[in-house]
């Protein structure tokens, strides 16, 4: 979060809160001599979900001073947005995911933003021994945050060998270099040949 106009080497107090209510961030900064302000911050690393922020930050100088509210607070609001799928069987602390061909759980994935190649998230299945590929349709994304909610169908190909597998999900429905800079699951293995 950037900001300029504030009272050169002043204090300006910088909070947030969730659109559920609860605090975000309240922290005070020192502008530079120009005036400028700047907050960084690590996003919340949580499950997959859209988070609204509201965020105010006060010139602590002019607030001292007796200036009305329109000449030392601003304001502003955005959506925090977790990119990626998230999918609990397969989310595991350390080691390979187990694969289950078949298995029908809830899938959520956000941070798909408009302006991608498409509005549908596509799974990218490659296995790790042949480097064999296979393209699977998920969904459609919806909302400015390009949001999905779906029941997944683990390897919903056949045959599906044995072995351990990199699962990519992004936009483009055909397998590039470029997926394997998506996000996914890195290691899932398959115990038994599905055909």
């Amino acid at each position: 979060m950037t900001g300029e106009g504030w009272t050169p080497r002043g204090t300006v107090h910088l909070s947030a809160r969730y659109g559920s209510g609860d605090p975000a961030l309240g922290r005070d900064l020192i502008a530079d001599q120009d005036g400028r302000i700047r907050f960084e911050s690590a996003v919340p690393d949580e499950e997959a979900r859209t988070y609204e922020i509201f965020a105010t930050a006060e010139d602590l100088t002019r607030r001292g001073a007796g200036a009305p509210a329109e000449q030392r607070v601003a304001t502003t609001e955005f959506k925090l947005t977790w990119w990626g799928p998230f999918y609990r069987p397969w989310n595991t602390r350390s080691g390979a995911a187990i694969g289950r061909p078949g298995r029908r759980r809830t899938l959520e994935a956000s941070g798909y933003l408009d302006g991608r190649l498409t509005n549908v998230l596509y799974a990218h299945y490659v296995h790790l021994a042949t480097e064999r590929h296979t393209t699977v349709r998920v969904g459609r994304l919806r909302g400015s945050c390009g949001g999905l909610r779906v029941r997944f169908k683990e390897f919903d190909f056949r045959p599906v060998r044995r072995g351990t597998y990199t699962v990519r999900f992004d936009t483009s429905p055909f397998f590039s270099d470029n997926v394997y800079d998506s996000p996914g699951y890195r290691r899932v293995k398959v115990r038994k040949r599905v055909d």
